[in-house]
């Protein structure tokens, strides 16, 4: 008998027991306290925080200046056995919300699934602090895939559903409604077809991301026939072909 305390066995209980007990505390640690240890970065500012690590609430997140509204998270202890930290997340604002289950393997990769958002573009207009225009729309998406991977790159499947975009100052110009559809492709790539949907702005466009951080986007665009002030906006990008449509070509590096 008193062999049997002492073996191997022994141990092995002793020690999932220490960390169950482990999890167990850290699971129901105040969720308050964290947020006063941790140092957030200073454009990251969070307001009456409750409940655990495991189930809580922020009032109110903001970034940069952004109010992105009320958060909630609650964890999933079954993808600890797989080795990863998850929770699902969910913003809310008025009529807008963001909803994520957001997982971080024990090698560090994060990724986000089943994500689905509405937003009012004006919700992002601080980010153009000091830029010399203003916008505003409406942008659905959803994506049951989004994965972080080196060099800034995102890959990602899924849908954005862009409506009544529209240029508010320095002059009023309504462009329309876009649908935006994101594909992975090979060699890690991600495929970005855009096509406006009876608007006052005719596109079509590719936008390719690659693993090395570069943005490849080609776009052609013309102005429906009643819209005089587009036609003229549209010689900005550069002059028209023989088909009346104005090609964009930009490449970009994250």
């Amino acid at each position: 008998m008193i062999k049997f305390f002492f073996n191997k066995t022994f141990f092995k209980y002793i020690y999932v027991l220490i960390v169950l007990c482990f999890v167990f505390l850290l699971a129901n640690l105040p969720a308050k306290y964290i947020f006063s240890v941790v140092k957030l970065p200073e454009n990251i500012k969070v307001s009456s925080v409750t409940g655990t690590i495991w189930s809580g609430t922020i009032k109110q997140l903001s970034i940069s200046g952004i109010k992105l509204g009320g958060v909630s998270w609650r964890m999933l202890p079954e993808r600890l056995i797989l080795g990863q930290l998850s929770s699902n997340i969910s913003l809310n604002k008025k009529e807008q919300f963001f909803r994520a289950n957001i997982s971080v393997s024990a090698l560090g990769r994060f990724e986000l699934k089943e994500t689905d958002f509405f937003i009012d573009s004006a919700l992002l207009q601080p980010l153009l602090y000091g830029m010399p225009f203003s916008y505003s729309g409406t942008a659905k998406g959803c994506f049951p895939s989004i994965e972080f991977l080196e060099n800034n790159y995102i890959r990602m499947n899924g849908e954005i559903s862009i409506k009544d975009a529209k240029l508010i100052s320095p002059q009023q110009q309504l462009f329309g409604d876009f649908v935006a559809s994101f594909k992975i492709e090979k060699e890690n790539k991600t495929l970005v077809i855009v096509k406006s949907i009876d608007s006052p702005l005719i596109m079509s466009g590719k936008i390719k991301l690659t693993e090395t951080g570069r943005i490849d986007v080609s776009a052609k665009m013309a102005a429906r026939s009643d819209e005089p002030a587009l036609d003229k906006m549209l010689l900005f990008f550069g002059p028209k072909d023989e088909q009346e449509q104005v090609e964009f070509k930009q490449q970009l590096q994250l």
